[in-house]
C-alpha cells in the first residue's frame, strides 16, 4: 500500500504520524488502510497525529479508535503564514480577522481571534479560545472533553458557549451581555462567567 499523506515513526506502544501536506483529503482513508494492514502492530497503540492543516476533519478519529483499539491524539505543529491567520509551533491558531456567519473552524489546540465571532460563525478547539472583541456565535472550547479549557471574550452577545460537555445557559449568557471582558470556565462541575479582572489567572 503506497502512503502519500503521512509518515510513520515509533514503536508499537507509541507511534507518531506526521502529515506530509500531500493529498490531505486521503489521510483518513490511507491511515485506516495502513492500520488494517498492520493491525497486530497497532493494537493498543497510542497514535500522535502531528502537522494538522487548518479546517482538518477530526471526526473519523473516534471511529478508528473504536474499530482498531488504538488511542489517537491530535496536535497542530505546522507553522504557516497566510493572509488572515498564523499557526505557531506552540499549537495556537491565530485568526487575524472576524469569524463571519457561515464560517466554521476546527483546531487541535488553542485559538485566538483578533476580531469578533459573529452570529452564525463557529469555532471548535481542543484547548482555550480567546476572542479580542465580541462573541455572538458558537464557541466550543475543550471539545474533546478538556474541562480545564476556558473562553475569554471582550463581550458576550447572546452567544452559544460550550466547554467540554458543558453548555452555558442562555440566561447566564444574557446576564453577561455587558461591556466587560469575561472568562467562561468550569468551576465545581458548573459552567460560570466571571469578569476578567475577578479571575486570578495562574499557571500550573
Amino acid at each position: 500500500m503506497k502512503i502519500t499523506s503521512f509518515n510513520v515513526k515509533g514503536k508499537n506502544n507509541s507511534v507518531k504520524i506526521t502529515l506530509t501536506g500531500k493529498n490531505p483529503k486521503y489521510f483518513w482513508e490511507e491511515l485506516e488502510g495502513y492500520i488494517k494492514q498492520n493491525e497486530k502492530f497497532f493494537k493498543g497503540a497510542s497514535l500522535l497525529i502531528d502537522g494538522l492543516p487548518l479546517d482538518f476533519d477530526e471526526t473519523p478519529a473516534k471511529g478508528l479508535e473504536e474499530l482498531y483499539n488504538v488511542s489517537i491524539k491530535l496536535t497542530g505543529k505546522t507553522t504557516k503564514t497566510l493572509q488572515n491567520h498564523l499557526v505557531a509551533t506552540n499549537s495556537t491558531y491565530y485568526h487575524l480577522k472576524t469569524i463571519r456567519s457561515g464560517q466554521r473552524f476546527f483546531y487541535a489546540g488553542d485559538v485566538v481571534v483578533f476580531g469578533n465571532v459573529n452570529s452564525g460563525g463557529e469555532i471548535l478547539a481542543s484547548g482555550n479560545i480567546t476572542v479580542t472583541n465580541s462573541i455572538g456565535g458558537l464557541v466550543h472550547a475543550g471539545y474533546n472533553g478538556d474541562k480545564k479549557s476556558f473562553v475569554i471574550a471582550e463581550k458576550l452577545l447572546s452567544p452559544q458557549i460550550r466547554i467540554a460537555d458543558h453548555v452555558l445557559p442562555v440566561e447566564k449568557a444574557s446576564e453577561s451581555a455587558i461591556n466587560e471582558k469575561v472568562v467562561v470556565s468550569i468551576a465545581e462541575k458548573d459552567i460560570v462567567v466571571n469578569e476578567f479582572n475577578d479571575v486570578n489567572m495562574k499557571g500550573d
